[in-house]
This record gives structure tokens, sequence and C-alpha cells, in this order.
């Protein structure tokens, strides 16, 4: 929300001149700082309950990837099905949908950053809705509906983006509720797929790489195949992704309600 915001006040209030001389240098080096809050954070949040407990019982083995990989390979393909679309959703509809809205919608810079600065706004108030329904029914259900959301939609909304603020901000909150429903509750959906001893090694390694691989060039594929007019192959794309995340979620145990082991 901050970034995008930071683009709209960017795009209205400097010219293009300014933003190509300097301006663009003005997120990287937020982000920079950033990354120093983020690191304080990581140091100094509490270790969950069920790590504390594990850690009372005495020492354990330290795990590997590999090993991890080898020895539970279910859990690690459901997680990396599970994180296919959630990687497509994120960057297509909060750092690239603005941008296509410019280059091919013909939107004006400054329209475009505050259709996507308020769609995330609503994403964000919308989390703690989505959380509280997910312990009500459970989270297979509420994972179906956001993967058959975007497998039958997806297409006639991406093609529904025009230059018009309203007509943007309506696509930005299709794509980000939908995906709002997913990451309320990303981080127990993946936590409940490992046991404590190893939670951190499966998580870490398995989604980061799905989130580099799929989500790290979304955002390049997309413009790459637009410039070439070829778009909806993207779109396809994506639907590919959705029907495997749809088997996973599919596929998965349901631990709502359970605790951690």
């Amino acid at each position: 929300m901050l970034a995008s915001g930071l683009a709209w006040m960017m795009s209205q209030f400097l010219t293009r001149e300014a933003l190509e001389a300097w301006g663009w240098r003005v997120p990287f080096f937020l982000g920079g700082c950033g990354s120093l809050v983020g690191f304080w954070m990581r140091r100094n949040v509490e270790e969950t309950l069920a790590f504390r407990k594990a850690k009372a019982k005495g020492p354990h083995k330290r795990q590997s990837v590999i090993g991890v990989w080898r020895d539970h390979p279910r859990a690690i393909l459901l997680l990396v099905g599970t994180s296919i679309l959630p990687a497509f959703s994120f960057y297509l509809f909060v750092a690239y949908m603005p941008i296509y809205a410019v280059k091919h919608a013909g939107a004006a810079p400054s329209t475009a950053f505050a259709a996507s600065t308020l769609s995330i706004v609503v994403f964000m108030l919308a989390q703690p809705a989505f959380g509280a329904l997910s312990d009500r029914i459970g989270r297979r259900p509420q994972l179906i509906v956001y993967a058959l959301g975007y497998l039958l939609f997806l297409y006639p909304v991406f093609h529904a983006v025009g230059p018009s603020f309203m007509r943007m901000l309506l696509v930005g909150c299709f794509g980000l509720l939908l995906y709002g429903l997913y990451s309320a509750i990303a981080p127990a959906l993946m936590a409940e797929l490992f046991s404590t001893e190893i939670r951190g090694v499966g998580i870490g390694a398995a989604y980061n790489l799905v989130v580099a691989l799929v989500g790290g060039t979304t955002p390049w594929l997309m413009m790459r195949l637009e410039s070439i007019g070829q778009q909806d192959w993207f779109i396809g794309y994506v639907a590919f992704g959705a029907v495997v995340t749809l088997i996973a979620f599919y596929c998965m145990p349901e631990k709502a309600g359970t605790e951690l082991t």
C-alpha cells in the first residue's frame, strides 16, 4: 500500500522528466530503509509456542533442505502447488496491473496508481474478515473458491481494464479480494503442512523458490507477451497455474482448528 501510494504521489506531483532523472530512485532508497525495519522485526519477534515446547524437550537434529525435500515430498509438493497461483496473483494485481493500464489501456499514471492504492486498502481491510471466515468454514472451501474464481473469471476481468478510475478500481478489487481469501490464512496454511522440527526449512526453501521463479518473472513475461500482442497467452499460463493450485487445495488436509504439532 505504501509503495503504490508513493507511486501515485510521485506521478501526481513530479513531471515525467523529473521521474526519469531522479524520481525513480526514491522508492529504491525507501525500500532499502524498510529492509532495516524488517531485519529488526525478524530479530525480535517471539518464537511460536509449538517451537518453544519442542525446544524444551531437548536438542533436535539440524534439518537440511535436501533432507526435508527427500523425507517429506508430499508436504513439499502441496506447498509448491498451493503457492503457484498466489505468486501470480500478487505480482499481477499489485505490481503489474497499473503498468498494464498505462501502457495498454491508455490510463494516466496518477489514475492507475490511485486505483491500485485504493484497491490495496480494500484488500488490507478485508484480511481480518477472511481470516475469521476460514476459522468458521475451514481452509479448503475458502481456498477452492479463490482458485475457481481466477480460473473462471480472470480472462474477462483482465480484458475489462480501461483508462477510467472506477474500471481499474473494480478490476483491482476483484483480483485482490479473491487473492485475500488465500493471503489472510497463508501463514497458517503453510505452517500446518509441516511439523515444528522441519517447518522453517520446509516452508522457506520451497515457498521462496516458487515466488522467485513464478512470481518474479510474471511482470517481465507479461510485458514481453504484451509487446508482441500475445497477452492472452499469459492468461492461459495463469489459468494453468490456477488448475494446479486448485488440485493442491483439493488434496491438502483440512487442519483448521487443530493445534500445531
